[in-house]
């Protein structure tokens, strides 16, 4: 099974600030939707009570959590109590999950990541939430795309 992390960075590997994207990239956001449409969406808490709308439309939702009886994931598709739970239930199910984030959503699953498709946003957003540090000789990239202040990067471990 294909686990590919798709996130936003900037030149700090920062996502986030004060649980939101610090920038508005039209080109990213496309992206992202373009990417993950009719795709298996998996998330933290976090990530699920950021999102503008819930659920993410088109796609299947899942949150890991460590409450998986809380009430504010009832919109969600699918709660998991941990990352191996969210792995084996999906494994012959789906030929790809794509994760959202957030930071240590990325963190847990970047061991088992087999994709990443990242986007390199230019500068420094002052960002309090960040992206896991990875050894890059361990992926390839593939591809890559240019964008209005960035590059989109496709990679895939060697």
């Amino acid at each position: 099974m294909k686990i590919t992390l798709i996130a936003a960075m900037d030149d700090n590997l920062g996502i986030g600030r004060d649980g939101k994207l610090p920038w508005h990239n039209k080109y990213d956001l496309q992206h992202f939707k373009d990417y993950t449409k009719y795709g298996i969406c998996v998330m933290g808490s976090n990530t699920w009570d950021s999102l503008p709308v819930k659920p993410l439309p088109f796609r299947t939702n899942c949150v890991v959590s460590k409450d998986i009886y809380a009430d504010k994931h009832d919109n969600s598709d699918r709660v998991f109590s941990s990352i191996s739970d969210c792995v084996n239930y999906w494994k012959n199910i789906t030929n790809e999950l794509i994760i959202i984030g957030g930071a240590s959503i990325y963190k847990q699953f970047l061991p088992y990541a087999t994709h990443m498709v990242l986007t390199h946003i230019n500068g420094d957003y002052n960002c309090d939430t960040f992206f896991p540090e990875f050894d890059a000789s361990e992926w390839f990239a593939y591809e890559w795309k240019d964008i209005e202040n960035g590059k989109i990067h496709y990679m895939e471990r060697t």
